[in-house]
């Protein structure tokens, strides 16, 4: 398979995984200090540690960047769009907003990879 498939594939898997948790477990929050972490911030500090990644970990790379990269796009448009409620999570905004979000990562996903792992 080649690397832009493996790569989108993941990031495909992520969001879908995501989808399935919150649709199985739609209470389940993780507070600290009772603030609410969204699995947006969760997804930007993921990305950002492979981002920092040396060179010579690109296999690793390949793995956590799309996992970052689609646990922020899964909440991109719903926090924009939204007043945060489970509602809003499924309304249509909100998958929309996933579905452009895929479609242009998938167009734009050998520049994303070569910006990336070069």
């Amino acid at each position: 398979m080649k690397r832009k498939n493996i790569f989108y594939s993941l990031f495909v898997l992520t969001i879908l995984a995501i989808r399935f948790e919150v649709f199985i477990f739609p209470a389940n929050r993780i507070i600290i200090d009772g603030l609410r972490i969204n699995h947006f911030w969760i997804g930007v500090a993921v990305a950002l540690v492979a981002l920092f990644l040396l060179k010579s970990y690109k296999a690793l790379k390949m793995i956590i960047f799309p996992l970052g990269l689609g646990l922020v796009a899964d909440e991109l448009t719903f926090m924009i769009f939204s007043h945060r409620t489970i509602a809003d999570y499924w309304s249509v905004y909100s998958i929309a907003g996933v579905v452009i979000i895929m479609i242009v990562v998938f167009i734009f996903r050998e520049k994303l990879l070569s910006k990336i792992y070069n």
